[in-house]
């Protein structure tokens, strides 16, 4: 085992996504010594959460951390959305937040984590092992051996599956009956041209949605919803995700149905009701609403932006009420309802049709699901300032 630098520590977070290595960068920032575990390799591209919604962005430039503020400004604004079904399609105009790969998004905020002196970890996995009055104790292991180490906080931020949380509760989130498994990849062949850059592209079939955006750099960001048993009879997730555009009426990208696709276990799901005084969850760990386009990423950032006063009290030893994100309120159901739309391509079709006839009655679903502000740089040019469409 590589060594971790020491065995005792403020905090381990246990996950270097978006939320993870948020927290992780903030915590240090606040005078917490924390360590960050990560069990994948860096830089890489996740299945889905390139689109920042309003939310998300708020998180970011609201960060006391430059290097945070300024990932914002690589992103690719987002203009509107096109829904297509049925061979039909809307184009719908409003500010739609940015778009921002998570290759780019995850490692620079686990740079700006390392930079606020937190000490990072690749392919290291953790595991839960007891916990007592002062501390929780994790093992964690790769390639060399294991070692363990303790902390006064443990944040778990490992994703909708969260084998930290399972071990440390005995409990595994309840999933929906019914959730649909995601999917995703990113593509930069010939064919992507014909997705216009600055808006989300969604299109919904039988058996599944799939949205698609360009990336800062001009790659294609492909992130799919669907059915299991649609992906079996279409004969892989690159033969559904044509499918799905065909009766949209799109064209599909090349290299789409060989491309090295990604996938999740199923979506919603609830989170889990047990705890520890010293454990805590940020990010897909605390649940997760099968989403409409991008707010899974407001969720995590803004639930680990809010969590945070609660998190520093306990990694500094003080009482903290941490805040825990629930999933529900207003823009939840109104996420819920998206998506169930979207499940209902005949459905979809006849909103589209309304949406070409009217469509300035998308905006106040654009704003239940986190959208709406008109970002630009302040005055010293120095960040971002969020108004009102």
């Amino acid at each position: 085992m590589r060594s971790a630098g020491e065995t005792e520590w403020d905090v381990v977070v246990v996950g270097a996504g978006v939320a993870g290595a948020y927290v992780a960068a903030h915590l240090a920032h606040f005078g917490a010594r924390t360590l960050l575990v990560e069990r994948d390799q860096f830089p890489r591209d996740k299945v889905c959460g390139c689109c920042l919604n309003d939310r998300a962005i708020a998180a970011l430039v609201e960060s006391p951390l430059e290097g945070v503020r300024q990932l914002v400004r690589a992103a690719q604004p987002l203009a509107g959305m096109r829904l297509g079904a049925g061979g039909r399609t809307a184009e719908l105009r409003f500010s739609a937040g940015m778009a921002l790969s998570r290759h780019l998004l995850d490692a620079g905020l686990v740079k700006v984590a390392a930079e606020a002196g937190v000490k990072v970890m690749h392919g290291v996995q953790a595991r839960w092992q007891e916990e007592n009055a002062s501390w929780a104790v994790l093992k964690l292991q790769d390639q060399l051996g294991e070692v363990e180490v303790r902390a006064r906080l443990i944040v778990a931020a490992d994703g909708l599956s969260s084998q930290l949380l399972a071990g440390a509760t005995g409990e595994t989130p309840t999933i929906k009956q019914g959730s649909l498994i995601g999917a995703g990849v990113v593509l930069a062949g010939k064919g992507i041209e014909s997705f216009e850059p600055g808006l989300i592209h969604m299109a919904c079939g039988f058996g599944g949605y799939v949205g698609l955006v360009r990336l800062e750099d001009g790659r294609l960001d492909l992130a799919m919803a669907c059915e299991a048993d649609a992906v079996k009879q279409a004969g892989g997730l690159g033969a559904l995700a044509g499918k799905l555009l065909r009766e949209a009426g799109w064209p599909e990208p090349e290299g789409m149905l060989d491309a090295r696709w990604r996938g999740t276990p199923r979506l919603t799901r609830n989170p889990v009701k047990k705890g520890t005084p010293r454990l805590a969850s940020v990010g897909d760990a605390g649940g997760y609403i099968e989403p409409f386009t991008g707010e899974g990423m407001g969720w995590a950032l803004a639930g680990a932006h809010a969590q945070l006063p609660g998190l520093i009290a306990r990694a500094l030893g003080k009482d903290g009420v941490i805040y825990k994100h629930s999933g529900i309120g207003l823009r939840g159901m109104a996420c819920r309802a998206s998506a169930a739309l979207l499940r209902h391509p005949r459905l979809v079709g006849w909103t589209v049709d309304w949406l070409r006839f009217a469509p300035w009655s998308a905006k106040p679903v654009a704003w239940l699901t986190g959208r709406g502000k008109r970002w630009r740089l302040d005055e010293d040019d120095s960040g971002l300032i969020g108004g009102d469409n």
